[in-house]
């Protein structure tokens, strides 16, 4: 049976054993029976206990051998002590995947570790799979399924997370992810493991991962490169100080080497690297929403010069060109009248352009996008960076309002990314930005630029890898 087989059990069970499930079910009991139930799983549910001949009104066994069918996963929630004898009763039962939530293992002390080579010991004798332990085990939204024990949202979003923490399973601040496992201490079922599942999981867009350390870094290397010239990968690696390397040590017994070793590995693997929660949202927003980037120029539309002059300072530091407009699109430019004496270029700026002439309020909105189809329409430009204040936040009037022509402008010209950078206070204008699904708007221009650049570094990647 291949890893794909394997992961299913896990992530698409027809049968789950809860072992040492509580018989607590008020308010905030942390009891996945509950959860299993409220979510409308499908699938069998045997609860497994001792003291108890139901729970929830589901009959309730007291251990996994007198479950009378077919068990798919089981989930142990008991302490650490009792998992190696639960592990085995389940290899003897013929389960085939154990996820084990307790903690105290490969991630404490010499009596951890040495459990934890017992249990995986005993697991591989019965050709069972393990994810954890020191886990909350894995959500999938489209089969209403979670192993974790608090309750958590769940919604069938397109974005996948493999996570050495449980937090991840609460979603970043906009997305709540349809899809994810958390590997724990990974002493068995491990990242590259659980790439080979989302490699071709058609629900699935985009994988974030949450990564403290791996132990086989060749293994992750292959299922990597393999699934990111397919989907792309967003890693967020923490343990790169060494303190943090110390912490990661403590919470998950994770081997966490050399950051720059990481850095090479995620590179050459086509697995494009965030530096803080911000960032990895903001990537994994813009594989959803943006076309990809195809070239390193940038064409700039500023409110202000200043911000522009920043934006420039942004495409310098991560490797982007501010490219030079071409004179046709130099010439549509001209066509809004600016000043005679004003120079026209890279950045173009907006306000001067339309505004020192005698600023006509009603003609804003097509004034606006004649300058950004120009910008798109240049063949020398791959992407488009837009520094603006909400509109909506300062003006009392909708003639502000161009998210209407922005959303045209992306329909039009649909190969070529454009951002936001909204300067001040959000209103209206960045929320209907956002809206119209065809842009994305950033707290400052160098996020927009940093998220335009690895975008490029990604399609660079898949573009080398083609078969």
């Amino acid at each position: 049976m291949g890893i794909v087989e394997d992961m299913k059990c896990f992530m698409e069970p027809k049968s789950v054993a809860l072992i040492g499930v509580s018989r607590n079910v008020d308010g905030d009991s942390f009891n996945p029976l509950k959860n299993l139930i409220n979510y409308g799983f499908e699938g069998k549910i045997y609860p497994i206990n001792p003291k108890a001949d139901e729970i929830l009104g589901i009959k309730t066994y007291p251990h996994i051998r007198k479950v009378p069918g077919d068990v798919d996963l089981g989930v142990v929630i008991t302490p650490r002590s009792a998992v190696p004898a639960r592990v085995k009763e389940c290899t003897e039962k013929g389960v085939r995947a154990v996820i084990i939530i307790a903690q105290g293992f490969a991630d404490s002390d010499s009596e951890g570790r040495m459990l934890q080579e017992e249990t995986v010991r005993i697991a591989r004798r019965g050709k069972t799979r393990i994810i954890g332990p020191n886990t909350f085990g894995v959500i999938n939204a489209y089969n209403g399924f979670s192993t974790a024990l608090p309750h958590f949202e769940l919604e069938t979003t397109p974005v996948g997370v493999i996570s050495q923490s449980g937090i991840f399973f609460v979603g970043l601040s906009d997305i709540i992810f349809g899809k994810a496992i958390d590997v724990g201490d990974c002493c068995d079922i491990d990242f590259a493991d659980s790439l080979a599942y989302f490699e071709d999981d058609h629900d699935i867009r985009v994988v974030l991962l949450h990564m403290e350390g791996i132990s086989d870094g060749q293994k992750f290397f292959k299922a990597a490169k393999r699934t990111s010239t397919k989907k792309p990968l967003v890693v967020l690696k923490s343990g790169r100080s060494e303190r943090g390397g110390k912490a990661a040590q403590s919470h998950t017994g994770s081997i966490v080497g050399k950051d720059e070793v990481y850095d090479a590995v995620f590179k050459a693997a086509g697995v494009i690297r965030a530096d803080d929660e911000e960032e990895a949202e903001n990537l994994v927003k813009s594989f959803l929403t943006l076309p990809l980037m195809k070239g390193k120029r940038i064409s700039i539309m500023t409110w202000a010069g200043s911000t522009g002059v920043i934006t420039v300072d942004a495409c310098e530091k991560y490797g982007m060109d501010v490219t030079d407009l071409s004179e046709a699109t130099l010439e549509m430019i001209r066509k809004l009248s600016p000043p005679q004496w004003l120079p026209l270029g890279n950045p173009v700026d907006i306000w001067a352009c339309m505004g020192l002439k005698g600023f006509n309020l009603e003609r804003f909105r097509d004034e606006f996008k004649i300058i950004l189809d120009a910008l798109l329409y240049d063949r020398n430009s791959d992407g488009v960076v837009v520094i603006i204040p909400d509109f909506l936040a300062l003006f009392s009037s909708l003639w502000w309002d161009v998210s209407v022509s922005v959303k045209e402008a992306a329909e039009e010209f649909p190969s070529k990314p454009i951002v936001f950078s909204i300067f001040g206070p959000k209103g209206d204008l960045a929320k209907k930005l956002t809206e119209t699904g065809k842009t994305l708007v950033f707290n400052n221009c160098e996020r927009a630029v940093r998220v335009l650049a690895k975008s490029n570094e990604y399609y660079e990647f898949v573009q080398r890898n083609q078969e």
